[in-house]
């Protein structure tokens, strides 16, 4: 999603303290795409299939439960079922998700799922050096899709 900022000279009156709150908040936005598994490696079902480090820039964060702040993406769709993967706090020992993204049988992005990814309120803060697991829970039946992102989005609170 672009990142939304209101002037004063774009609105042409002053910002009321709302707006001026949004422009703060809309500039800690940031965004990280990880390359959990390469185009031509089949989805698997597993724990920790990749990992990554939050570097300091993201600390206090909390990950986007906006649409399309959050998703995942394969090189070679899946047929038969649904690939399904959650975000894992290690550092933490919680799920970051309530509901897993899930890319559907035969799409290669998320974003056009039946049933959308939902961020757990009260366990979307990251802080410095916590490591975010990326676990894989289901795989098409038929055919298992191909290549891994995931895209997430992190914004002040």
């Amino acid at each position: 999603m672009a990142v939304t900022i209101v002037t004063r000279a774009g609105k042409g009156s002053p910002l009321t303290h709302d707006q001026v709150d949004a422009n703060f908040n809309n500039l800690f936005n940031r965004t990280v795409i990880i390359k959990v598994l390469p185009d031509s490696i089949p989805t698997y079902v597993g724990n920790g299939i990749s990992a990554f480090t939050i570097p300091l820039a993201l600390n206090g964060l909390v990950l986007s439960a906006t649409a399309g702040d959050l998703g995942a993406h394969v090189y070679t769709a899946g047929v038969t079922g649904t690939t399904d993967i959650m975000l894992h706090n290690l550092t933490q020992a919680v799920d970051m998700l309530t509901t897993a993204i899930t890319i559907d049988s035969g799409e290669t992005d998320s974003s056009t799922a039946a049933a959308a990814p939902v961020v757990d309120g009260s366990n979307n803060t990251v802080a410095t050096a916590d490591v975010i697991r990326f676990d894989i829970d289901a795989v098409s039946s038929g055919t298992a899709a191909n290549g891994l992102e995931i895209r997430m989005q992190f914004k002040g609170a």
